[in-house]
């Protein structure tokens, strides 16, 4: 993930989370990328081919959750940039 410090600076910037919290939303984003997910999809062929992972689907609930939710900000994010660049 290349624009990871950009992305970390839209989350605390546009979506009001703190540095912290953008660096852990960064993290699970990069967790996906580990995973060999190409974040380039629509949303919904990330989430089908991650559910159809043994890695992710061996992960606890609740960061399944948050893993889902930093893929969400980070399309949001590519969006918003793409259409400013």
């Amino acid at each position: 993930m290349q624009e990871g410090e950009l992305f970390k600076q839209w989350l605390e910037n546009n979506k009001g989370l703190k540095r912290e919290s953008a660096k852990d939303v960064l993290s699970r984003a990069r967790r996906v990328e580990k995973i060999d997910v190409n974040l380039d999809v629509p949303f919904e062929e990330i989430i089908v081919t991650l559910n159809n992972n043994d890695n992710f689907n061996n992960i606890n609930k609740n960061v399944k959750r948050q893993i889902k939710r930093a893929i969400k900000l980070y399309k949001e994010f590519i969006e918003e940039y793409q259409l400013v660049n």
